[in-house]
């Protein structure tokens, strides 16, 4: 049984003591450490642990009880413990980033290198996504060709604190879209250019969050890409990812689907056939296509006069505006703006 150390034990850090404590068969929650009393208390509460809670991080690191660390604490407070488990060599597991700016960063890699042995994780959980991970794979196979550009959505309802800033958008936001782009592109990162865009009046946190962003990443090898962070876009978590190829399109769309590949050729290969549209698991389909197919199977059935409102194809096509019905133009529905311009069919 692993014994793991919890530095931060704040939204983020409670739900991986959770998980860590009903999903991880082989490891325990043994202490807890946060700067607020209360969040190390909750974290106990809640999961219902055995755990010790130190009065500071360094004694939590160095008790020979605790095997490992898992640092899920605020992004400026990273590097000292860090540092320390380095020096130690106890195995840790950070929450991205690592430390908020370049040159602390490369504090850790140099001491980790002079170590001599593997200890720091990075949490950039993407590269374990199923929809990624395809994604890699076609890649990987060369099914595409050569990536040539690639454009990311990163989306969340509203900002995850009260304290999330305008820096945040990278260090905690964009910095999962900068992972993959790195992990799925060959050539290195040469240049990063951000835009804001017009700022979004439902931000609940002002003008010390300057958001939406846009950035423009270049490659060394001269491929381009894009990633949108919009964390206030009020209706979801909304994560997309488009790759394109000197042959074809890879796409993953939200979080919840895996990716799909649109790419020139057959089976042998041949540029001349019409595009295929290959998809990986899409778990949404499985609820829909029962209810689809009985409806496909009853109009398919019926001749072109009997397509029409009585029946439910013809009902849904009526209703949402279908072009043709019983081979008639449709009526246009009614459009706020008709009183300005006119009305009249389609």
């Amino acid at each position: 049984m692993i014994n793991v150390g919890f530095i931060g034990c704040g939204a983020m850090g409670r739900d991986h003591v959770r998980r860590i404590t009903d999903k991880c068969g082989n490891a325990q929650v043994v202490g807890v450490y946060d700067t607020v009393l209360g969040n190390a208390k909750q974290a106990i509460e809640d999961n219902r642990l055995d755990a010790t809670i130190y009065d500071s991080a360094d004694a939590l690191i160095d008790d020979p009880n605790v095997d490992a660390v898992v640092i899920a604490s605020r992004n400026d407070v990273h590097l000292d413990p860090l540092l320390h488990t380095i020096a130690i060599g106890k195995p840790t597991f950070t929450e991205k980033p690592m430390t908020i700016n370049g040159s602390d960063s490369w504090k850790v890699v140099e001491a980790e290198v002079a170590n001599g042995r593997k200890t720091i994780q990075v949490g950039f959980n993407w590269r374990f996504d199923p929809g990624y991970d395809a994604m890699k794979t076609f890649v990987g196979d060369g099914q595409i060709g050569a990536l040539l550009m690639a454009g990311m959505r990163h989306y969340n309802a509203q900002a995850s604190t009260s304290y999330y800033g305008t820096d945040n958008v990278i260090n905690d936001t964009l910095i999962h879209n900068f992972d993959m782009l790195h992990y799925m592109f060959d050539g290195d990162i040469t240049s990063v250019e951000m835009k804001f865009a017009r700022m979004n009046t439902l931000n609940p946190n002002g003008e010390s969050l300057r958001e939406p962003q846009l950035a423009i990443v270049e490659f060394s090898d001269g491929a381009l890409a894009t990633a949108e962070a919009n964390v206030n876009c009020q209706y979801g978590y909304d994560i997309q990812c488009r790759l394109v190829g000197e042959s074809g399109i890879i796409r993953r769309v939200r979080h919840h689907l895996a990716a799909g590949c649109r790419h020139a050729g057959g089976a042998q290969g041949r540029s001349d056939q019409p595009r295929d549209l290959v998809r990986l698991v899409r778990p949404i389909h499985r609820g829909i296509r029962p209810r689809v197919r009985p409806v496909l199977r009853e109009y398919r059935g019926r001749p072109a006069a009997g397509r029409q409102g009585g029946d439910r194809v013809g009902r849904l096509c009526g209703e949402r505006g279908c072009r043709r019905r019983a081979g008639q133009p449709a009526a246009r529905r009614a459009h706020p703006r008709d009183a300005h311009r006119g009305t009249g069919s389609i």
